[in-house]
């Protein structure tokens, strides 16, 4: 897909519809939007444990799951401190 070409190589956030959070480098997408990502971790979000990383690899998500990818910058990430934010987990999108 042409829109993301200019992510290749970069981090990105992935928000699927089940509501999964995932993040790594775009590796590669086509024009349905199928994505490959390397080096993924998955932030689940814990009312009570704050945000856990679980480490994934390499990842292919299917373009229909997908349903925001957004670029990154890893310096202000690493700097929000993520594990010590709290937060309700995010809600399965209708359709």
């Amino acid at each position: 897909m042409d829109q993301l070409a200019k992510y290749l190589n970069n981090t990105v956030a992935v928000v699927t519809v089940d509501g999964r959070y995932i993040m790594g480098v775009l590796e590669g997408s086509d024009q349905h939007t199928n994505l490959i990502i390397r080096d993924c971790t998955e932030n689940k979000y814990d009312p009570e444990q704050g945000v856990v990383q679980e480490r994934l690899g390499l990842q292919i998500l299917r373009g229909n799951n997908v349903v925001f990818i957004g670029e990154i910058d890893e310096e202000s990430f690493v700097n929000m401190k993520i594990n010590r934010k709290l937060a309700i987990p995010l809600k399965k999108c209708s359709k």
